[in-house]
């Protein structure tokens, strides 16, 4: 299955190599833990998904909240507020500017 969404590059991203991505799309590269190749523009480069549990404020109405995560060290050099394209499907993402 290819999920396709959009994101907007958040301001710890440059830190810390994480995309917050949907639920959908973390099931569909394969989920918690799967190693993945990463096409941004011309380069190639990998990846990893990660699912981590929070205390938000989402998570004081179903009393569970995860977030996803694709960490990517080329990820650090995004812009913070890019907005970009996700297409997504098993061990496989593709980044390009929306």
């Amino acid at each position: 299955m290819i999920v396709i969404e959009r994101a907007v590059v958040g301001r710890k991203t440059p830190g810390d190599g994480k995309l917050e991505v949907s639920a959908q799309l973390a099931l569909a590269l394969g989920g918690d833990g799967t190693a993945l190749q990463v096409h941004i523009a011309e380069r190639k480069t990998q990846g990893t998904v990660t699912v981590m549990p929070c205390t938000c404020e989402k998570a004081g109405k179903s009393g569970k909240h995860e977030h996803h995560f694709v960490q990517c060290d080329d990820f650090r050099t995004l812009p913070v507020g890019s907005g970009l394209r996700l297409q997504g499907a098993t061990a496989e993402l593709r980044v390009s500017p929306a």
